[in-house]
């Protein structure tokens, strides 16, 4: 059996694309989501996401102002294996009628 390796973790776990087991490749891995619609909210945006994996946790940045979105938020799926299908099949994608951007979020 041939296998895609997608990374591997500072332990040195190995992350492939095969998993024959079902098992879960590695920690929570957190999203960045950019461009989203004022109007989407937290649970359309879990929404979305939960079709691709189990998603962990899904936030909108809100203005500490005035409280409205500030068009992007951050989606946590349960494991890096997710987050790549996620990042792949959805980004470009319309949510609420705008594309949206995905990227792996960093650390500030």
């Amino acid at each position: 059996m041939n296998a895609t390796v997608e990374g591997v973790l500072a332990d040195g776990t190995i992350l492939s694309g095969e998993d024959p087991d079902g098992a879960s490749s590695g920690p929570p891995c957190r999203l960045f989501v950019g461009g989203l619609s004022w109007d989407t909210t937290a649970v359309e945006l879990r929404k979305a996401f939960a079709d691709i994996g189990e998603v962990v946790d899904a936030v909108i940045v809100m203005d500490r102002d005035t409280g409205d979105s500030r068009g992007f938020g951050f989606v946590t799926m349960a494991d890096r294996r997710a987050a790549s299908k996620a990042m792949r099949e959805l980004g470009g994608h319309e949510l609420d009628g705008r594309p949206i951007r995905i990227d792996m979020a960093t650390d500030r």
